[in-house]
């Protein structure tokens, strides 16, 4: 075999190297990209999973027209709201009792078709006495138990939510 035979074998070996080089890489950039949309789907759910602690419902294409809607929808459920943004599409209940007299408020916020929202729930603080308990705001989220305060909580605004009629998911969002 003379030196330019080796030269050109070379080459070529090198050739077939890069070339399956490049196909690794493709395959390896499709296989991340097809995690990452099948952990984005998954996500979003229609059955509620321990820890979510975030509501969407997809409504009509108009966040200006889904802003009033919901917000009448609230009012006409008993919700009175602490604050009102239109120029940001964001609404704030006032706080609503929930079995066992605790209280929960909803943040609301409307982009595009969605509606986003995240409850806010009180909880008895850790070392409080009973004749001078404290209570503090932390945020809701799903938990199956029936005696779970963050279920009580839930089942004190999910009928409002689903009365609205309109698609629902869950998602856990930190």
């Amino acid at each position: 075999m003379t030196l330019i035979d080796k030269i050109v074998s070379y080459s070529c070996d090198i050739d077939i190297s890069i070339t399956s080089m490049k196909t690794k890489i493709l395959n390896l950039i499709i296989f991340i990209f097809t995690i990452l949309a099948t952990n984005s789907l998954k996500s979003q759910h229609v059955v509620p999973e321990k820890n979510d602690n975030v509501i969407t419902i997809i409504a009509e294409k108009d966040e200006l027209l889904n802003f009033d809607n919901f917000g009448k929808h609230l009012i006409n459920n008993g919700y009175t709201f602490a604050s009102i943004d239109r120029t940001f599409k964001t609404i704030t209940t006032e706080e609503r009792v929930s079995e066992g007299g605790y209280k929960h408020k909803l943040n609301i916020s409307f982009k595009d078709s969605t509606i986003t929202i995240r409850a806010t729930c009180n909880m008895l603080m850790l070392g409080s006495s009973i004749g001078n308990y404290q209570t503090t705001w932390i945020d809701w989220k799903y938990a199956k138990s029936k005696s779970n305060i963050y279920n009580l909580h839930y089942r004190a605004f999910i009928p409002v939510i689903t009365s609205y009629n309109k698609p629902l998911y869950y998602f856990h969002k930190l």
